[in-house]
C-alpha cells in the first residue's frame, strides 16, 4: 500500500476568500510595520549599538575588524524575532497585521472518516501537531494506524470565520517502519 495524497477542504458552495499568511502589501498595517515601523526601529538599534561599542572600546576610530550591527542586520533580526516568536501577540490582532488564527501545539479529537463500515461512517480518534509562524503552517496528523504530513497548507474566511484548509501525505504505520526510522 502506498501513501496517499488528501485534502482537507471545508466546502459549503459558498465563496471563500484566502487569508494571506506573511506579508501583503495590500494590507495598510503590513506597509506600517515593515516598511515604517521595523525599519526606524532598525536604524535606532543600529545606532544605538555603534554608540555601546564606541563607548565600550573607549576611541572614536573603531577598528575596521570590528562589524557594528548595520540597520539591514537589525532589520533581519527584529522580522525574524516577529515571524517566529511574537506574530501571535494580541497588539498585531488589534492593530490589524494579523487575523489568522494561533493554532500552534498538539491537539487531541476525533476525525469523521469517509469510509463506511457496515454503512456508518468511522470515527478515529486522531492528534494534530500543528507548526506556525507568521508566513507558514505545517500539520502532522497521527492516528491509530497511520500518520500524515502537511504538502500545503493554508487560512481561507468564510462569514467572518477562518478555516484552515491543508493538503496532505498519509502513510500507514506499517509501512513507516519499513522505509523510515522515527524521528523521536
Amino acid at each position: 500500500m502506498e501513501s496517499k495524497r488528501c485534502i482537507h477542504l471545508f466546502s459549503v458552495g459558498r465563496k471563500f476568500y484566502k487569508l494571506n499568511m506573511g506579508v501583503s502589501l495590500k494590507k495598510v498595517s503590513h506597509i506600517l510595520l515593515f516598511c515604517l515601523v521595523l525599519p526606524v526601529f532598525s536604524g535606532v538599534a543600529s545606532y544605538a549599538f555603534n554608540i555601546l561599542l564606541t563607548n565600550l572600546i573607549k576611541t572614536d576610530n573603531i577598528p575596521f575588524w570590528v562589524e557594528t550591527l548595520s540597520p539591514l542586520s537589525a532589520y533581519a533580526i527584529f522580522y525574524t524575532l516577529f515571524e517566529r516568536r511574537i506574530w501571535y501577540w494580541k497588539i498585531f490582532r488589534i492593530c490589524g497585521v494579523t487575523d489568522m488564527p494561533d493554532l500552534r501545539g498538539r491537539w487531541k479529537g476525533k476525525h469523521i472518516s469517509s469510509y463506511r463500515n457496515n454503512g456508518v461512517q468511522v470515527e478515529v480518534i486522531s492528534y494534530l501537531e500543528i507548526f506556525q509562524t507568521f508566513s507558514k503552517i505545517s500539520i502532522n496528523s497521527y492516528y491509530e494506524k497511520s500518520q500524515s504530513e502537511s504538502v500545503a497548507a493554508g487560512f481561507f474566511k468564510q462569514n467572518n470565520t477562518n478555516y484552515l484548509f491543508y493538503v496532505y501525505d498519509n502513510e500507514p504505520n506499517h509501512l513507516k517502519s519499513v522505509h523510515r526510522t522515527p524521528n523521536f
